[in-house]
C-alpha cells in the first residue's frame, strides 16, 4: 500500500512539472492504453478492502 501511495505521489509531481508544449506526448505517456495512470489504477485491485476509502455518500 505504501509503495502504491509513493508511486502516486511521484506521478503527481511529474505531471505537475510537465511542460505544456506537447499535449499529445502527455496524453500518450499518462493517459494512453499503456499509460502510467492506467498501470497504477490496475494495482488498486491489490489493495486490501480496509485500506480503500469509502465514498461519503454511501
Amino acid at each position: 500500500m505504501e509503495q502504491l501511495l509513493q508511486q502516486i505521489e511521484a506521478l503527481k509531481a511529474e505531471i505537475a512539472a510537465f511542460n505544456d508544449g506537447d499535449a499529445e506526448t502527455f496524453r500518450i505517456k499518462y493517459l494512453g492504453t499503456k499509460g502510467l495512470v492506467k498501470a497504477i489504477m490496475g494495482e488498486m485491485k491489490n489493495v486490501a478492502a480496509e485500506n480503500k476509502k469509502k465514498p461519503d455518500n454511501f
